[in-house]
């Protein structure tokens, strides 16, 4: 095989993977498995991680040809780079490969300032997956694979074919999983609350949706090109009528606002380049597809099929914007939604709000969980707080809230890469704006200078306008690996459009070779080899990577595939062992082992076999060690070693008091804007005889009230800290406090129990019998 047939064939397999990867990632999913929900995120990674390798080798190869062929590699790159110094508002598609380019950069250099380095480079929960360095290395790959390999309009087309694919076969299992006739696993568990949106094949609902927004656009613009065949203009409207129901039936604002600015762009390009003849083509396949979507809903109502109140949630939109400018009380923002991560009566743009407030703080005034050098924590501004380290950063800047909340992500794309990568990343940002934005005025002129009209620049206005519905609805969603892959592979066809378009001979739009030196670069640079050299360091790196990451999670996963259907408790046990051996860092399957190695022991305590529970409870302890050693501020694996230390405290080994303090310590000094969690610690604390700390942090709570509400549980432990401190009226006024400010909660009873105690023994007995009775209720 000659070289021009390899690089052929080399070319096809990168777009055949390219293609594959859009439409596989979203479609990834645990189908019989449906009790492993990590998997969700783990499956869509694999694929994703799996085709950035094939496309980077593929793309190494193809510069290895070039460069064997003497192809004029490095000049083409000068050349592009001139061109981008020069005039870049006439190298638009390079400024946006270059802006992506820095933000790569810009993630590398904040993983390697990150507080965990290993953490930020391969994330902090599956659930939560797109904004590692992994991921987002693998994202640019794909991005690279369509910048490079699909600059024909063919090419580009399959691309929108296979977007409307993907539309289609998740909406319909999204439909099925909303009328009950989901047979791989019946995933939608309820009709109320955030459980009644159909997560289709995406594990979460929102991200079901913020796919959809790529989708539908993309079915349209396939109607728009096709515009002159009825019947397929009819077969388009009723997929796009299929996507857009189960858009709608999903109740998610974001995706919806972010489908109506795409739609009405959308049409209005159409009007700019093919009139009103093709505007009102285009808007009757979408009036088509409203019918559709207007006769299921329809249908869905009158079955009784429990779900989101779709038309309560477009008609809160202004409360939720009305209350973030300020002229809506917090009372008229839309309740009963409960965000992901949160325990709250609300959420929409009330909850984003705060979460926003908290990511801005965090850009001026930078907080890490661990203790650095005030220089160190400075410079964050500069580089971030790391990728993924939001979540640890975000309990230490928040204003305190009443509830247990994890946050991590800020709900807002942008503002995520400003607060985890800084400055750097603001100006990666930047670049890409300036791209996207001369982008969108070269291809006005055109549309309104040009009257034979390419089909290349209709298929770059299509993928300008998805791309910008998408933006739109990343400003209040948590974006995922499922949905940033498709995104990714919009943003390099858009950059192969542009680049395929035909100027003028005279253009200044056209990209000329440039006359003058840009640097002066050795004889060993110039046959291009170093870059190959690097390109395959890179591949080696991302294969090394995949196998020992990849492979061995998949592995793990592998061990417990068919744990579902075993009848055998010990069986499934040691496959779960098995699975945890192979991936020790993996929370879902730690938390499973650990609890029932828990529950074990206290069966084991309830039978008097004392020695055995504390077996079993070392044997918990052990399991959630691996994954304190490599996120040393994960919320799970604190709370879990608490609780067993405490627990083993409780049993009589006293050897695990220091443990205890310690942990408590740390986790309420690494939460300080959770006073539930501060609170606990505060309790736990003064049950093992450290009543100073224990007050320290119950007036640090206390401080909280007029913020979020009574804490029962801080006093009960100031209260109970002062007694055995021996000033005994005070801690009795402090524990009467705690008995009315949560009545009937934990902090209450255990006030009320105290108060029996100390009553009944000073003879009081009335007063004892009142508290022991309220202690018991």
């Amino acid at each position: 095989m000659d070289t021009f047939s390899l690089s052929r064939y080399l070319d096809r397999v990168i777009r055949l993977v390219s293609l594959g990867v859009v439409l596989l990632v979203p479609l990834a999913m645990p189908a019989f498995q449906p009790e492993l929900g990590y998997a969700y995120g783990e499956y869509k990674s694999f694929i994703l991680h799996l085709a950035a390798l094939i496309i980077a080798a593929g793309l190494t190869g193809s510069l290895v040809i070039a460069v064997v062929r003497k192809d004029d590699v490095v000049d083409g790159l000068k050349r592009i780079l001139l061109n981008l110094v020069r005039k870049p508002h006439h190298a638009s598609a390079h400024v946006l490969v270059a802006g992506m380019a820095v933000l790569l950069l810009a993630f590398l250099i904040s993983t390697l300032m990150s507080p965990l380095p290993l953490v930020s480079f391969f994330g902090v929960y599956e659930a939560f997956n797109g904004t590692n360095s992994y991921d987002f290395i693998s994202l640019f790959v794909v991005f690279l694979g369509f910048a490079l390999k699909f600059r024909d309009p063919s090419y580009l087309k399959m691309l929108l074919t296979v977007l409307c694919l993907g539309g289609i076969l998740v909406a319909v299992y999204g439909l099925a999983q909303h009328f009950g006739w989901d047979s791989l696993g019946v995933r939608q568990s309820t009709s109320e609350g955030l459980h009644s949106r159909s997560p289709s094949s995406f594990g979460n609902s929102l991200n079901f949706s913020a796919f959809l927004v790529l989708t539908v656009l993309a079915t349209l613009s396939i109607g728009v090109i096709r515009s002159g065949d009825r019947f397929v203009g009819f077969l388009l409207a009723l997929a796009l009528g299929i996507q857009l129901t189960a858009l709608w039936l999903g109740g998610a604002r974001g995706p919806w606002i972010g489908a109506a600015i795409g739609l009405t762009t959308l049409v209005a390009f159409v009007g700019l380049a093919c009139g009103w003849r093709g505007v009102f083509r285009t808007l009757r396949i979408l009036g088509l597809a409203l019918v559709v979507t207007f006769l299921v809903s329809s249908f869905a109502s009158t079955r009784g099929v429990g779900g989101i109140d779709s038309v309560s949630k477009v008609t809160s939109i202004g409360d939720q914007i009305g209350w973030i400018i300020g002229i809506a009380d917090v009372d008229g923002v839309n309740a009963g939604y409960v965000a992901e991560g949160v325990t709250n009566s609300q959420g929409g743009l009330y909850t984003r709000a705060r979460i926003w407030a908290t990511a801005i703080k965090l850009l001026y005034d930078p907080a890490a969980p661990q203790e650095e050098p005030v220089l160190k924590t400075a410079f964050r501004r500069l580089y971030g707080l790391g990728p993924d380290m939001f979540v640890h950063s975000y309990p230490i800047a928040v204003t305190p809230v009443g509830f247990l909340e994890i946050q991590p992500s800020v709900h807002n794309i942008f503002l995520h890469i400003l607060v985890t990568t800084g400055i750097l990343g603001l100006v990666a940002l930047a670049i890409i704006g300036y791209g996207f934005l001369a982008i969108l005025v070269n291809l006005v002129k055109r549309l309104r200078r040009d009257s034979d009209i390419q089909p290349a620049l209709i298929l770059a206005v299509v993928f300008l306008t998805i791309v910008l519905g998408k933006v739109i609805e990343m400003q209040t969603g948590v974006s995922r690996v499922s949905d940033l892959t498709p995104t990714f592979a919009v943003l390099g066809a858009l950059v192969s459009s542009v680049l395929v378009i035909k100027y003028p001979v005279n253009s200044t739009n056209k990209i000329n070779t440039p006359h003058g030196q840009l640097f002066v670069r050795p004889n060993w640079f110039k046959s291009g080899w170093t870059l190959v050299g690097v390109a395959i360091f890179s591949v080696t790196l991302l294969i090394v990577t995949f196998v020992g990451w990849d492979f061995r999670r998949i592995n793990a996963s592998i061990a417990i595939y068919d744990v579902s259907w075993s009848d055998d408790p010990v069986v499934a046990g040691q496959q779960f062992l098995e699975a945890n051996r192979r991936a020790p860092e993996r929370q879902d399957i730690s938390y499973r082992i650990y609890q029932t190695y828990v529950d074990e022991a206290r069966v084991a305590l309830e039978n008097g076999q004392l020695e055995q529970a504390t077996i079993l409870m070392l044997s918990a302890r052990e399991v959630w060690l691996p994954l304190e050693t490599r996120n040393p501020y994960e919320l799970g694996a604190q709370l879990a070693l608490a609780k067993t230390a405490a627990t083993l405290v409780s049993w009589g080994h006293v050897e695990f008091i220091d443990e205890m303090r310690f942990r408590y310590s740390k986790i309420a000094r690494i939460n300080p804007g959770m006073p539930t969690l501060v609170a606990t610690s505060s309790t736990a604390l003064a049950s093992v005889g450290d009543y100073e700390t224990a007050i320290t942090l119950a007036d640090q709570v206390i401080a909280t009230e007029d913020q979020t509400h009574g804490w029962s549980r801080a006093w009960y432990a100031k209260g109970a800290s002062k007694f055995f401190l021996g000033y005994e009226e005070e801690g009795i006024a402090d524990l009467l406090v705690a008995t009315e400010k949560q009545p009937g909660s934990e902090g209450a009873r255990g006030a009320h129990l105290a108060l029996g105690k100390i009553y009944r023994d000073r003879g009081e007995v009335e007063s004892a019998e009142f508290h022991e009775r309220m202690a018991s209720q």
